[in-house]
């Protein structure tokens, strides 16, 4: 076990601790996650992604546009016949959230995430079988897991970064704040 009081994460023999964060005392819970708090951030995330690609759905079958030319004169039309009445600056920013555009970030993110979590069971994995076997470890399992821990070194603070658009939202939590 990770020897900072309250981690309580599967490390393997002869490792003291299972992060950086536990091992100078900082920050324990906020980069390190082993109170469970990159997990929740996970679900967190991938709700908010669930929405966006609803959201995004919904805007491609509503592929509408209400313009107003006049004061009182609204028009609905299409949204190709509409962008041409819009200043070239707005219809830039409507084109970075075309609906498809959205939906193929939507799935980066969700496979970012799926190879993080999958990154993390297999690290997970190999400390049980490295712990499971006492004095006598398989090479191959503290191979895996140290590449697994670097890697979720390196992936955790991107999941932290993922979320830090969402931190008005209702759900977000201050200790998942990157700044």
């Amino acid at each position: 076990m990770c020897a900072r009081p309250g981690c309580g994460r599967v490390v393997p023999d002869g490792v003291q601790f299972c992060c950086t964060e536990c091992s100078t005392g900082g920050g324990h819970g906020q980069s390190c996650g082993r109170s469970g708090s990159v997990e929740e951030l996970v679900d967190f995330l991938r709700d908010r992604l669930d929405e966006e690609e609803i959201d995004a759905g919904r805007a491609m079958d509503e592929l509408v546009m209400v313009a107003t030319f006049r004061p009182g004169m609204r028009v609905q039309m299409p949204v190709d016949v509409a962008l041409h009445q819009v200043p070239p600056a707005v219809r830039s920013h409507i084109a970075r959230w075309d609906p498809p555009r959205v939906r193929d970030e939507v799935a980066w993110r969700r496979a970012f995430l799926d190879r993080y979590e999958t990154t993390v069971r297999l690290r997970d994995e190999a400390a049980a079988r490295i712990r499971a076997a006492g004095h006598r470890p398989d090479g191959g399992d503290l191979t895996r897991w140290e590449r697994a821990h670097d890697e979720v070194a390196v992936m955790e603070p991107i999941v932290r970064e993922m979320a830090a658009p969402y931190y008005r939202l209702p759900g977000f939590r201050p200790e998942w704040r990157t700044s």
